[in-house]
């Protein structure tokens, strides 16, 4: 059970992570 939520925890990690970047490169494209 302390898996699943390593594993939950470690996609919510990532998929935070991207909406980063993207907003990072949204930025630079911008200016």
């Amino acid at each position: 059970m302390d898996l699943d939520v390593e594993v939950s925890r470690l996609k919510l990690m990532k998929a935070d992570h991207q909406s980063k970047q993207y907003r990072l490169e949204d930025q630079l494209l911008k200016y």
